[in-house]
């Protein structure tokens, strides 16, 4: 036959884990925001390979950084016109 507890004796024993659980998430709360002062940034980033390189590139001046995006995108649009001209050229 199971053992039931007084009321007072549960509620003090509800209370205590109550609190030790405040206490974990207070100090885990505690260890993210030193974990973010520690980084300097509130995500946790994952470096890549690229990351030096990316890094240097964005460094160089606005309008060589500019240029660059604008002449890769342009490329990027062209190549995409040129294909669908060939596709529907040859469809027709």
């Amino acid at each position: 036959m199971p053992v039931l507890l007084e009321k007072p004796i549960l509620e003090e024993k509800l209370l205590e884990e109550i609190e030790l659980l405040e206490e974990i998430e207070k100090n885990l709360l505690e260890e993210k925001a030193v974990r973010a002062a520690e980084t300097g940034i509130g995500t946790i980033q994952t470096p890549t390979r690229d990351a030096g390189l990316t890094a240097r590139f964005l460094e160089l001046p606005v309008p060589v950084v500019l240029l660059t995006l604008w002449v890769a995108g342009a490329a990027l649009m062209g190549s995409c016109a040129l294909t669908l001209y060939y596709l529907l050229g040859s469809l027709l």
